[in-house]
């Protein structure tokens, strides 16, 4: 029983960590939204692609994140 008890704790001290994890993405993912927001403001309309795909995937990636921690 006691094993059965320490692989929960280990489960459930891993599904924290990922949890504490996925905030600090989603910090992340508003640090680079913004610094890519910056860059749009500068960029030429060769850059205008690059930087509207970046942003896309940003916003995937968030959204990803954000579900995982409505679990």
């Amino acid at each position: 029983m006691s094993y059965l008890l320490r692989k929960l704790n280990y489960l459930l001290m891993t599904l924290e960590f990922l949890k504490i994890y996925c905030n600090s993405l989603l910090v992340s993912f508003k640090n680079l939204r913004n610094i890519i927001q910056k860059l749009q403001k500068e960029a030429t309309s060769a850059d205008q692609t690059t930087i509207i795909t970046a942003l896309s995937l940003l916003e995937l990636d968030q959204i990803l994140a954000t579900q995982y921690l409505a679990r």
